[in-house]
């Protein structure tokens, strides 16, 4: 039997005003990783702000979705890079009130066609897509308390 490594994610504390100011909650800034490798990423931010939490621990359960991992086909095996990503930014537009139609167009809520192909839109409109350890996650923009 093997075993997932437990996942962690490096969060931000953030404050009324970023000196000084009343706590007001977390916000997630990396997808799920490693220990060693949310360590590592912790440190390049170098600063107290910063933490390193499990995404077992319930008050940051939700600040993440996924993973979405890349299609495998069942008679070869191989898997097509880059299809766990628009399953990410198709849960993300969900989300945020677009979607897709006919031709591969994008829709904003106002019905306003802002790109093609969900390629596109992953790379321009979801900076919150990240991949992960174990596949591509969407990160929430609210905050944990």
């Amino acid at each position: 039997m093997t075993t997932t490594p437990e996942l962690h994610i490096v969060v931000e504390a953030i404050s009324a005003n970023r000196m000084a100011g009343a706590f007001q909650g977390y916000k997630v800034r990396t997808a799920p990783l490693t220990w060693e490798e949310a360590l590592a990423k912790w440190e390049t931010f170098r600063s107290t702000r910063f933490a390193v939490r499990s995404v077992n621990d319930p008050r940051f359960a939700d600040l993440v979705q996924g993973p979405f991992k890349d299609t495998v086909n069942r008679r070869t095996g191989n898997s097509r890079p880059g299809t766990g990503r628009i399953k990410a930014a198709k849960a993300w537009a969900h989300a945020h009130g677009y979607n897709g139609a006919a031709g591969g167009w994008i829709y904003n809520k106002n019905d306003r066609a802002i790109c093609q192909g969900w390629d596109t839109f992953a790379s321009y409109y979801c900076a919150a897509i990240q991949n992960g350890a174990d596949g591509w996650y969407v990160l929430s923009d609210e905050l944990a308390s």
